[in-house]
């Protein structure tokens, strides 16, 4: 049982405070540490007890697994660059955290994806741009 519980107690304590949190509030929920990770993003954006989604009486809290990565369906709520800036916000955490954020539309509801990838990631469908990155292509645009 100790083994078991230095395990538990290394994973733990390698999360982000946004990651304590959620396992905190969590316990039972079946996300990976990748895709606890993930939530650290949409954190930057909002608060995660911030965010107004479908399923919060779920093990996972309404973040959902799916694939490496997580989704979440939001009943309402806006994202936009200045006044409300927790698009901007997103936008920039993805860049840093190398994870692609995705928003669609489905059944009245807003869905955010949000998929690990590695600012070296030697496929495309792996690979997602850094800051920097982010920084010369709106120089250029």
């Amino acid at each position: 049982m100790s083994d078991q519980t230095s395990a538990t107690s290394e994973t733990i304590t390698s999360l982000s405070p946004t990651g304590h949190w959620y396992r905190s509030n969590y316990p039972r929920s079946p996300l990976t540490d990748d895709q606890v990770r993930c939530l650290d993003v949409l954190a930057e954006a909002d608060r995660l007890y911030n965010w107004h989604r479908t399923g919060q009486g779920r093990l996972d809290g309404g973040f959902r697994p799916c694939g490496e990565g997580v989704e979440v369906r939001l009943r309402f709520g806006s994202f936009s660059t200045y006044d409300d800036n927790r698009l901007t916000r997103l936008v920039v955490a993805a860049h840093r955290h190398a994870v692609r954020v995705a928003l669609g539309a489905s059944g009245g509801l807003l869905t955010v994806h949000v998929h690990p990838r590695s600012h070296g990631g030697a496929h495309w469908q792996m690979y997602h741009p850094d800051l920097e990155d982010l920084v010369a292509r709106c120089r250029q645009a």
